[in-house]
């Protein structure tokens, strides 16, 4: 790993590349140059670049043109992101787990008290049981689509929910990962239909929860739109994810379709988040 600290001019540059990522100041610089383009073009035969109002007749319509248009562009723009902001804001967290090698996780118990030596054992158990590869993604619970009351807020919700849904505290990797989180999706339920900003977060796993150990199976919490405090759990067949590739949310959805469920049962301790 390489550390390099900016010098000020490597941090001037790559603030004015960062403007190829602000897309309402783009398109409106881009209207206003067409605009005065074309009305330099409809007018270039009345212009007298050596007139004393050069600067009245040609110079200034340009700058008004592109001073006009460019407030009325990132005006609607900022519209656009107040709506986006104000709408239902959803949320859906991969528990992720992922190990190195059943020989690193033996490596790792010396030393450890004998309850969590015991917890270690039970992930090997797992991990030969279903076939788990090293260094490879496996998930392992999913809830799915819970309501999320702030942006700020995705990280400790995203840990509240993975405890509720495995009923426990989790052993977590230093490390999570978002996903591209700028869908807006439009749910259609039976009796409305409403807009919604759909936010993903992958949570990697030191080690397997106890619940899924127990029944050998992965969680899925789900139906979290319904007015009922319940939600639905669905236990599936442990999967490998790609998170990389599952990183906006037709993928994501594309992903928790292509599960194998293996039962279906309610859970009245898990809450319609």
């Amino acid at each position: 790993m390489e550390r390099k600290v900016l010098s000020g001019i490597s941090k001037f540059m790559l603030s004015i590349m960062s403007l190829s990522k602000q897309t309402a100041l783009l398109i409106s610089v881009l209207f206003a140059i067409l605009l005065s383009a074309a009305y330099i073009g409809l007018n270039w035969s009345t212009f007298s670049f050596s007139s004393n109002h050069f600067f009245e007749e040609f110079i200034d319509p340009v700058i008004n043109i592109l001073t006009f248009l460019t407030a009325l562009l990132i005006g609607f723009y900022n519209l656009y992101i107040n709506w986006k902001n104000s709408i239902e804001k959803r949320l859906t967290v991969f528990y992720i787990f992922y190990f190195e090698s059943i020989k690193h996780i033996t490596e790792s118990m010396k030393d450890l008290p004998a309850k969590t030596q015991e917890k270690k054992l039970k992930d090997i158990e797992f991990i030969e049981k279903n076939h788990l590869k090293e260094k490879t993604s496996y998930t392992v619970m999913i809830c799915d689509e819970a309501l999320l009351a702030h942006e700020g807020d995705i990280r400790n919700w995203a840990f509240q929910l993975g405890k509720q849904l495995a009923k426990g505290d989790l052993d977590l990797h230093p490390f999570f990962k978002l996903g591209e989180n700028n869908d807006v999706v439009k749910i259609s339920l039976a009796t409305k239909a409403y807009f919604t900003k759909q936010y993903m977060l992958y949570i990697f796993l030191e080690s397997i929860p106890g619940n899924v150990i127990e029944v050998n199976a992965g969680q899925l919490s789900t139906e979290n739109y319904d007015d009922s405090p319940l939600s639905r759990i669905k236990n599936f067949k442990v999967k490998e994810i790609q998170q990389n590739k599952v990183f906006h949310y037709q993928e994501m959805r594309d992903y928790i379709n292509s599960l194998d469920t293996i039962t279906q049962i309610e859970d009245d301790n898990n809450s319609d988040a």
